[in-house]
């Protein structure tokens, strides 16, 4: 036996690995719920063709506040605060009206409808054209 030898040890660091999924997966969710109500807010800043709070001589509508709507996505589920027009219907391109659930994303394409990993892209090259 040597004289200065250390004993050995199977494994030095030590996680929970379900603890650092669960978190992975909580990051996940809420970054797709952030991104989705980014979106439906765009959405209706140029529905209104300004933003909120914003007065111009062009703007179309005002806003009346938002409701609360659950969506289930492979992420889990999210809370989307859907805005409210005053003048018009706010129907977003994004979720299908009724829909509850991820496969209800949709964008109508040269090609047809595009698969949900797709949409998300596609949405956002839609608001933001220097994003492409």
């Amino acid at each position: 036996m040597e004289k200065y030898s250390t004993p050995k040890r199977d494994k030095i660091i030590q996680f929970n690995e379900e603890a650092v999924k669960d978190h992975l997966g909580e990051m996940v969710r809420s970054t797709v719920e952030e991104t989705l109500n980014q979106m439906l807010e765009a959405e209706a800043d140029r529905l209104c063709n300004a933003e909120k709070y914003e007065r111009t001589e062009t703007r179309r509508d005002t806003r009346a506040g938002h409701y609360q709507r659950k969506l289930q996505t492979k992420a889990g589920e999210v809370s989307l605060n859907m805005p409210k027009l005053r003048r018009q219907t706010f129907e977003t391109a994004i979720i299908e009206r009724y829909r509850r659930r991820e496969s209800s994303f949709f964008v109508h394409g040269k090609a047809g409808f595009l698969k949900p990993e797709k949409c998300l892209w596609e949405l956002v090259v839609r608001f933001n054209p220097q994003a492409s």
